[in-house]
């Protein structure tokens, strides 16, 4: 198993512990990043993903038609279903990881590192903000901004954090952005409000990057998440 076979098998272990026992309640949680949504609907989404990947179900990728068939296949089956579902079926695509362009590996633990934050956080259960998807989908979040600085010409961007500096863009930068690893993530993944971006440490004028900085769009409330809150092991929950 290549390393993002094995980094995505260990993300969909760590959302299957979390959810495994959760009562009927929890599971219906709402998930403030995806307010349509339950816990059981986003696990739904992501064993979706994993079979629509494998059965080449792949037209309209990423649309909200394609997406809600993923959840709606599967909302009348209980939770255990639905995991055993995603257990039997992720082991080939893991393994098949290795044999898919490397930009493929990284969008699939990045959307599933994703989802594990969103079910994370409208369960107040922080946990594996430093494990190596995590490191893993932060690099692909930077990549994806380059790519859009670029596209729309804007100005070079420098982005800061604990564990690495990027400079986005062609010549000089012309201002600087820095952030924890966690919030900086979670902003380029559409999970920031654009006032929580404003209130990230920047040298010069946020306002050319404020609508790129974000692959997904930006939320119009915050989603209630902490950079402070209690951090669980990378590997538990």
């Amino acid at each position: 198993m290549s390393d993002y076979g094995r980094v995505y098998r260990q993300t969909r272990e760590r959302v299957t512990d979390l959810v495994r026992n959760l009562s009927p309640e929890d599971l219906q949680t709402s998930v403030p990043a995806s307010p349509d949504w339950s816990v059981k609907d986003v696990v739904a989404h992501v064993t979706g993903i994993t079979c629509d990947a494998l059965d080449g179900k792949l037209e309209g990728t990423g649309t909200d038609e394609w997406t809600e068939a993923q959840v709606g296949a599967r909302r009348e089956r209980s939770i255990e279903e639905v995991l055993e579902e995603w257990g039997t079926r992720a082991p080939q695509l893991e393994d098949a990881v290795d044999s898919f362009p490397p930009a493929v590996g990284l969008a699939l633990i990045q959307d599933l590192y994703c989802h594990e934050q969103d079910i994370r956080g409208a369960l107040h259960a922080p946990g594996a903000r430093d494990s190596e998807a995590a490191q893993l989908s932060l690099e692909f979040n930077l990549e994806r901004l380059r790519r859009r600085i670029d596209k729309h010409g804007l100005p070079t961007l420098r982005v800061r954090t604990a564990s690495t500096e990027w400079t986005l863009g062609d010549g000089e930068p012309q201002a600087t952005v820095e952030a924890d690893d966690f919030e900086l993530s979670r902003a380029l993944a559409g999970r920031r409000t654009l006032d929580e971006i404003r209130a990230m440490r920047w040298d010069g004028d946020p306002a050319p990057w404020l609508d790129h900085l974000s692959m997904y769009g930006t939320p119009g409330e915050p989603l209630g998440e902490s950079s402070a809150a209690g951090e669980a092991s990378a590997t538990g929950v």
